[in-house]
């Protein structure tokens, strides 16, 4: 028969119970409360997270607009867009200087930018020429973003990928930093000024009008303040050829192309630097085939009165830091492309009863004034730009996919 314990004993035992089950209550009770909290934080830090985010986000599609309007500088790194803005035409007449130029400085030195609820700056910018023979590129981004909230910095780094492709589009007829053109001459084509639009001129360019354009063709004026050209340098294996004055055809039987099936001369100057001086008896034939090309890298200026005849986009005249001045007659017919883009242009007007001449292809020049002598040489683009070996960065018509296409390659938040 068992013992039965005192009413006492058994209060005993009970206490120690009830105290353990309070104390695993209570740390139940702080442990919940502990995770409540925890998870109060996650969720309150990834509320700032997603937050922040979205100020990247925001700084990102105001970045793709800067660079959709701004295309050069998106074949460029970042790191020469400082050094690219003394190319940069600050003003002409009384243009001021646009207000854009302290954009491209502000992305350049990676400052913070305001939004709304936000800032955000560019860390790098990059890009990756495209491979021989395609015509796409890609830019790599790296951008930052910030939100500042109940005392707290949260920040955020995002890294995105896009395609840089080239729009096939024609090439402008005349491409200059200073025009004068006589009320005569008529372009067929895109006449492209390198300056700030003038809000006091009816076309927006000094020294051209809509007069100028020919009305049964597709024609513009354009202004652009964007990085000028650069005068383009001879291959080392190209063939040299003294100063051009006399009627000849290229290339010569003796002549070797490229590996791309190219010819490219050398021309020299004499004296008085004069690489090309044909006159009005003279003529240079250009006899390429379909898939060739005449490169004519001159050392000097040109004087064009005679003839000039090659196939569309057969023939290029590259000028050099050397050539300063290109004359041309206005009863001179060319068929090429010129890009000098340090030279003054010059249009000598002799057509006055004799057959008017022409330009077919392209003229680029730092400046060109048929007005002084009234100057009747019609200019009309020949080409694309897929035709032309021309940098990515000196093209127009580059295409950017739009920012849903842009794939991003890492999100990093961090908190400060």
């Amino acid at each position: 028969m068992k013992k039965k314990l005192p009413r006492h004993a058994q209060q005993g035992f009970a206490l120690p119970t009830v105290l353990g089950f309070g104390f695993i209550a209570m740390m139940l009770t702080a442990a919940l409360l502990e995770r409540a909290r925890s998870e109060q934080i996650g969720a309150g830090m990834q509320a700032r997270s997603d937050l922040t985010l979205g100020i990247t986000e925001a700084g990102l599609a105001r970045f793709r607009s800067f660079l959709d309007q701004h295309r050069q500088l998106a074949v460029r790194n970042q790191d020469r867009w400082k050094s690219d803005l003394g190319q940069l035409q600050a003003t002409i007449g009384n243009c001021e200087t646009p207000a854009v130029l302290a954009e491209i400085e502000r992305y350049a030195s990676g400052e913070w930018q305001d939004l709304p609820d936000g800032r955000y700056r560019l860390v790098s910018y990059s890009y990756q020429p495209a491979p021989n023979g395609q015509t796409i590129g890609s830019g790599k981004i790296m951008l930052e973003g910030s939100r500042v909230q109940f005392g707290a910095e949260s920040r955020y780094l995002l890294e995105a990928e896009f395609p840089i492709a080239l729009n096939d589009v024609p090439i402008p007829a005349l491409w200059t930093q200073q025009l004068k053109m006589s009320r005569t001459q008529k372009i067929t084509g895109a006449v492209r000024n390198r300056s700030c639009p003038l809000p006091n001129d009816p076309d927006g360019v000094y020294g051209v009008d809509q007069e100028n354009l020919d009305a049964t063709k597709p024609s513009a004026i354009e202004a652009a303040a964007d990085p000028w050209l650069t005068p383009r340098t001879a291959p080392a294996s190209a063939i040299e050829l003294p100063r051009i004055t006399r009627s000849m055809t290229l290339p010569r039987k003796s002549d070797s192309p490229d590996e791309r099936g190219n010819f490219n001369y050398r021309v020299t100057s004499d004296s008085n630097n004069n690489s090309i001086q044909l006159k009005s008896t003279a003529k240079l034939v250009v006899d390429a085939k379909e898939n060739q090309r005449v490169n004519l890298y001159i050392d000097g200026d040109m004087v064009i009165a005679g003839k000039i005849q090659a196939q569309p986009n057969r023939l290029r005249i590259y000028g050099s830091t050397g050539t300063k001045k290109v004359s041309i007659e206005d009863s001179a017919m060319i068929n090429a492309i010129v890009h000098a883009p340090l030279a003054e242009g010059i249009g000598i007007a002799v057509a006055k009863g004799s057959p008017l001449g022409y330009l077919e292809g392209a003229l680029w020049l730092a400046a060109w004034n048929s007005d002084l002598q009234n100057s009747q040489l019609p200019i009309r683009a020949v080409g694309n730009w897929s035709e032309l070996d021309i940098p990515m960065e000196e093209r127009i018509g580059l295409r950017l996919d739009p920012l849903s296409a842009w794939r991003r390659r890492e999100t990093a938040p961090t908190d400060h």
